[in-house]
């Protein structure tokens, strides 16, 4: 008799073999042709800063069509934050909505940095960008030449990239991450902690086993360290936070329903919150979030709950008051540990009891700590940079305020990609990364599809009139959903039907032939001018 263990197995094998050749469709019918080794790109050249995933995704698109390209990193390999951060860490959505470029074949629906990193260097080695690649390049400073205003396409314009300028460019896309640096949080005596204090990202290498455990913060980090410290083995792990965020299920049905709605809180969002509330919170529904699903970020776990329904991790919500000697001085609200031993009465766990009976409670509590692991987050690096000119980014048009959320409002050569993303349900490395690489290439090649700046601003203050209805507000794309991005690609074809000839190439990735010509006839044109002007040909 067939075990239900071996069943669920058997079905197991049989779903991710159907994913894995539903990717494999997916990659022959949209993987654009890759150069050969040595080609010679005639279509123009594009500077792209960052080698993460947004980096080498845009490269790849462009170089497969015909544009040459020039990559800045600081770093000394391809990968941005993926190569800083744990073995452990993991997509907090399905992979099947986190397909940065379509040949990617996961081989699980969660996939962890080994695979997304291989993925990244896969993708760089076989479109041969290793010689367009310079490691160990600070940008420092970017600059536009050429341009008469603003709403000049015609004139043989180009950039210049750390002031050099025998290397001309014909656009630029800053990739350099949603997440910079780690940020270390300071408290009140931080420094007179006997243990050991570590960031979320430096995990690998820390030994927590038998040892009391405090995680401060609340997010998808906070979490990914709180399931390390219960996987190495920690006598007890508490994680301490102020504010609540939604945690949902790891469930591709759930997600892609949630990624379809129309960018911000509605009556409908209703629905999925009274559903996580009561099918996934259960007897911790007063820890979901007061505030709207649709207006944050949710972290995407389902192994959490439960871990503090046993009593693995006791979550405890206040202030931390001061760190001290011996761990952290916690004026707590109120605990997981606490909710449960109401529950459960004498059916809780002899970890639930033992974290209600050392601090349990509202009030200041003593937290015993030997390891503390800061969740506190990392800076951001749009906000910190200081390469891209001021008036390309002035307020009230600052990131994400953008066209499309990626594109400056003064010009739509300058392309920041995936680096304005704030919160939304949706993912900051999927197919989009493609589609508005494309859309870029469509301005390149044929100017007459690119928007001027009063336009792009129009549309700006016209989302945020719809979502805030204040066309002055600045806080309409600090959060969007898949769905409202598509809704922008629909309006981009509406508003100038001249666009509609290359909607396979921008959407699909499919080949035009018309774009191709017209790029091609561009270069030539520009060429001559710059000649005529005696500018110097690149």
């Amino acid at each position: 008799m067939v075990s239900v263990e071996s069943f669920t197995d058997g079905l197991t094998k049989l779903f991710l073999s159907l994913y894995i050749l539903f990717q494999r469709l997916i990659a022959y019918l949209f993987t654009p042709p890759r150069p050969r080794s040595g080609l010679t790109l005639h279509n123009g050249r594009i500077a792209v800063i960052g080698a993460g995933i947004a980096g080498i995704s845009a490269a790849a698109n462009a170089v497969s069509h015909g544009w040459d390209v020039t990559i800045f990193e600081s770093k000394k390999d391809v990968g941005g934050i993926w190569a800083d951060v744990n073995s452990t860490s993991g997509l907090q959505i399905h992979s099947v909505l986190y397909r940065f470029f379509p040949d990617i074949v996961w081989k699980s629906g969660y996939p962890q940095q080994e695979e997304i990193l291989t993925n990244i260097k896969r993708i760089w080695l076989e479109h041969h960008l290793q010689n367009k690649t310079r490691f160990g390049t600070e940008v420092k400073s970017i600059e536009r030449a050429g341009k008469k205003n603003d709403n000049d396409y015609s004139s043989p314009s180009v950039w210049y990239v750390n002031g050099d300028k025998e290397h001309a460019f014909d656009a630029i896309i800053v990739a350099i991450g949603a997440c910079g640096a780690p940020r270390i949080a300071q408290f009140k005596n931080q420094d007179q902690f006997k243990g050991q204090i570590v960031h979320s990202s430096q995990l690998d290498d820390l030994d927590v086993s038998g040892k009391k455990v405090v995680v401060i913060g609340g997010g998808a980090s906070a979490i990914e360290a709180v399931e390390l410290a219960i996987s190495k083995g920690a006598r007890s792990t508490d994680m301490l936070t102020r504010s609540d965020k939604w945690i949902i299920p790891r469930n591709i049905l759930f997600e892609a329903a949630l990624s379809m709605h129309p960018g911000r809180q509605t009556y409908l969002s209703k629905i999925p919150e009274w559903y996580v509330r009561t099918f996934f919170y259960r007897e911790l529904k007063d820890f979901a979030p007061k505030y709207g699903i649709h207006t944050s970020t949710p972290v995407v776990n389902s192994d959490f709950l439960k871990h503090t329904r046993k009593g693995q991790v006791t979550l405890r919500r206040g202030d931390i008051v001061e760190i001290t000697e011996k761990g952290v001085l916690f004026d707590q609200y109120d605990s997981t540990a606490d909710v449960m031993h109401k529950h459960l009465g004498d059916r809780a766990s002899e970890r639930i009891k033992e974290a209600t009976r050392e601090s349990g409670g509202c009030g200041n509590q003593m937290i015993e700590a030997e390891v503390i692991i800061m969740s506190t987050g990392f800076d951001c690096p749009i906000e910190s940079q200081t390469f891209i000119p001021e008036r390309y980014t002035e307020e009230p048009f600052a990131p994400p305020n953008m066209y499309m959320q990626v594109f400056s409002v003064r010009d739509p050569t300058l392309l920041l990609l995936n680096c304005t993303y704030k919160n939304g349900v949706a993912t900051a490395g999927h197919i989009h990364l493609g589609m508005y690489s494309r859309l870029l290439l469509t301005f390149l090649g044929d100017p007459s599809t690119a928007p001027y700046p009063e336009l792009m601003q129009v549309w700006v203050r016209f989302v945020n009139l719809w979502k805030t209805r204040d066309a002055k507000a600045v806080t309409a794309l600090t959060f969007i959903t898949y769905f409202e991005l598509l809704m922008w690609f629909a309006m981009f074809f509406m508003v100038n039907p001249m666009r509609l000839r290359y909607f396979f190439f921008i959407l699909f990735g499919w080949r035009s032939e018309t774009l191709q010509k017209k790029a091609a006839i561009r270069d030539k044109l520009y060429k001559k001018m710059q000649k005529a002007e005696g500018k110097k040909i690149i």
